[in-house]
């Protein structure tokens, strides 16, 4: 399409301008990109901005509850190289900037260039990787809990992912009323500022120090 434009993304090595498959698109926040059962005609890679992925758990949560989130690097849909149907649902909490090819490109793709195989798996392998890392502990208080998720999604001390309450409350396994709590508890001892949508480490030791109590 006119406003698409090769990608410039983490398989880059592999995708040449104009070669590869995959073409830049945006999303804006909020944006279903794709929705569980549904045909896996697309698989998506992401260059800026988070996703989420939800598995429908009963008919009054159409997505489900939040089982990941997904961020630059990540690759979303790529199940559709061996499956006819996503296997979760995936929404833009952020605005987002995606590379984007249809799956039957990408097979056509994969096959006539082999180099690409090990690259779009060492892709799935990475992002996978990463996101262990902000999975909720079993450990600990809440406060200790929350600490944790936040120093580990955010080390460098600014909650860029923007992801809202509601998502961070499924990734942490609790209520909202409880993060809330948790939340108000980190920024009342001057550990963050946190507000309707943005969360900032003020002091990022002494999060650490929390953990340790």
């Amino acid at each position: 399409m006119a406003n698409e434009r090769p990608c410039n993304c983490p398989i880059a090595s592999v995708c040449s301008r104009s070669l590869g498959p995959f073409r830049e698109i945006r999303r804006s926040q909020h944006t279903i990109l794709f929705v569980e059962g549904s045909p896996a005609d697309h698989v998506y890679l992401v260059s800026k901005g988070t996703a989420s992925l939800h598995r429908a758990t009963t008919e009054d949560r159409a997505l489900g509850r939040t089982r990941e989130l997904k961020q630059k690097g990540a690759l979303l849909g790529v199940e559709g190289l061996v499956s006819p149907t996503y296997e979760a649902s995936a929404r833009a909490e952020t605005a987002m900037q995606l590379c984007m090819a249809t799956t039957s490109r990408v097979q056509e793709w994969l096959a006539q260039r082999p180099a690409a195989s090990r690259v779009l798996l060492e892709t799935v392998l990475r992002s996978r990787e990463r996101a262990l890392l902000p999975q909720a502990s079993p450990d600990g208080t809440a406060t200790q809990r929350v600490a944790q998720w936040i120093l580990d999604r955010d080390p460098a001390g600014r909650d860029e992912a923007g992801v809202s309450r509601a998502v961070m409350a499924d990734m942490l396994g609790m209520r909202p009323e409880t993060l809330s709590r948790a939340l108000r508890n980190l920024a009342d001892m001057g550990f963050i500022d946190v507000g309707r949508r943005h969360l900032l480490i003020v002091d990022p030791e002494g999060l650490r120090d929390t953990l340790a109590r």
